[in-house]
């Protein structure tokens, strides 16, 4: 049988559907990924984890639909006090910013995905949430499609708003409207499901491979905090100003604090204490976590799902888009703490708190037995397959 995976360009749009991946090959299936990188260096990593990969959209496409969008945004050039009012509004329209860029970035790679469906000819379609063209190309084919979610929120919604965004592709393919037979799949923990359920699979994360260094091979002998902003939000804040609190709060905290933030220059935060461990290369935040007692990140999925689970606390610190949503889940759930783009309120005593409130630490207990009871990825082999066997 053969499933083609269409997902969003970048890289964190691309890791949660590899473990599904895997096990529809494990079980003797065809799999081919047709995605577009953000980057020169997502498209080789992924085909490093054994992945086939079709490269939909060049690099100068993403990049454009990208700088297009920020600056539509306008995060390069705002205040803080700008940043604060916008990030609030995206909390309360939480979709109001991504269906125009992700539209954009679905319609550059409409064409080619249809292109090489028609030549390879899947019996299913899989596509990450924000691939509009993931619909389009199994409505063209009259194959049966999955929406495989990347975080909380398994909802029509965004699709059917990408959908809108795809009219004129529509119209080019002769598509009148979504496939006939069409599922969710639902990655998150029973107690923090927002939105429609669908089927429920549990979240494997894979951040990529990694040699592990000697440090990180050992329970380290006081608290250890990860902070990592994702792979996007350091590219619209070169100069890192969301972290600027860091050198202050770490000097006030007894924990080490592994700044991961592959391929930043960490140099603009200034000197940072002795108990800060900058990582310069690339470290899987799923290895990070195994060894972490208390995470803070930006709200991006990736890094949420992992911290859950594993069972790690988490403070979010949203900035953009879903972030606004996924921060509040964390703090409904009892397994964390929100700050907004306020930076001024991450302070020693609020990452004292992360670490030794317990009732953080229960709840994120919780919530990990919860992602450990889910059906696996190889679990939901025989139903992605009889669901491409019903068309």
């Amino acid at each position: 049988m053969k499933i083609l995976f269409l997902t969003s360009p970048g890289f964190g749009h691309n890791l949660p559907v590899v473990s599904l991946v895997w096990a529809l090959r494990a079980a003797g299936h065809d799999v081919v990924l047709g995605t577009a990188g953000a980057t020169a260096t997502h498209l080789p990593a992924l085909a490093r984890s054994g992945l086939a990969v079709v490269e939909l959209a060049t690099v100068a496409q993403v990049t454009e639909v990208y700088r297009t969008g920020t600056a539509d945004v306008g995060l390069g050039g705002l205040s803080d006090k700008e940043l604060r009012g916008m990030a609030r509004r995206a909390a309360d329209t939480p979709y109001h910013e991504v269906d125009r860029p992700f539209g954009a970035l679905s319609d550059a790679m409409a064409d080619g995905a249809v292109e090489f469906a028609r030549w390879w000819r899947p019996d299913l379609v899989v596509h990450s949430r924000l691939q509009g063209a993931g619909p389009l190309v199994a409505a063209k084919l009259g194959v049966p499609a999955i929406e495989h979610a990347d975080g909380l929120t398994s909802n029509r919604e965004i699709t059917l708003k990408l959908a809108a965004e795809l009219d004129d592709a529509y119209r080019r393919h002769g598509v009148a409207g979504f496939p006939d037979r069409y599922e969710l799949l639902n990655i998150a923990p029973p107690s923090m499901v927002t939105g429609d359920r669908g089927w429920a699979m549990r979240h494997v994360p894979y951040h990529g491979g990694i040699v592990l260094p000697e440090w990180l091979r050992r329970t380290p002998d006081r608290p250890r905090i990860t902070i990592t902003m994702g792979s996007i939000l350091p590219m619209l804040w070169p100069r890192l100003r969301p972290l600027r609190w860091i050198a202050d709060v770490a000097a006030g905290v007894d924990a080490e604090f592994v700044l991961a933030l592959a391929g930043v220059d960490t140099s603009v935060l200034g000197p940072l204490p002795p108990n800060v461990r900058t990582a310069n290369e690339w470290l899987p935040v799923d290895a990070l976590a195994a060894t972490t007692h208390a995470m803070i990140h930006h709200g991006g999925s990736g890094s949420m799902m992992a911290a859950l689970a594993a069972g790690v606390p988490q403070l979010v610190l949203p900035f953009v888009g879903d972030e606004f949503g996924n921060a509040r889940a964390v703090v409904r759930r009892g397994v964390g703490l929100e700050i907004d783009i306020d930076r001024e309120r991450v302070t020693a005593a609020v990452v004292r708190q992360l670490v030794d409130d317990e009732s953080l630490r229960t709840a994120a207990a919780e919530v990990r037995a919860e992602v450990a009871a889910m059906p696996s990825p190889a679990d939901l082999v025989p139903r992605v397959t009889d669901l491409a066997r019903s068309r």
